[in-house]
């Protein structure tokens, strides 16, 4: 029983994370490729998604070090963003924000939960949204 218990993880993270999931859009851009010499940006696809977004709180913007804006943001997923620092921004709640940090996601065999950090971009309108 003793070992049991020690191979279960010690808090339900997985659970935590689903309670607090919102729907999110990430942008995931294609590679580009080049044409006639010219490099043409590959298309952006949205892919809709759950992840928990929480603010960061002041101490956690202390002990990180480093420059972070108020509206930065922690993204908390079930399953990990292939080629986040690369192709990807996230999208919630008129938002739009960038991936910055990879984090190691070594433990994430026991806890079951990807942690990246978002960097706010700037605010994020439709066209629709417009009234002309």
């Amino acid at each position: 029983r003793g070992k049991e218990l020690m191979e279960r993880p010690y808090f339900h993270f997985k659970r935590l994370v689903r309670k607090y999931s919102r729907d999110i859009v990430l942008l995931v851009q294609e590679p580009g490729s080049y044409k006639s010499g010219i490099y043409q940006s590959g298309e952006t696809t949205p892919c809709k998604c759950k992840g928990a977004i929480l603010s960061k709180n002041r101490s956690a913007f202390r002990n990180d070090g480093g420059n972070y804006a108020a509206e930065d943001k922690i993204l908390y997923m079930l399953q990990p963003i292939p080629h986040v620092l690369e192709r990807v921004q996230v999208q919630f709640r008129g938002q739009m924000y960038k991936p910055v940090v990879d984090r190691d996601h070594s433990d994430a065999a026991l806890t079951g939960v990807y942690v990246y950090r978002l960097a706010w971009v700037e605010p994020f309108c439709r066209e629709e949204e417009h009234d002309d």
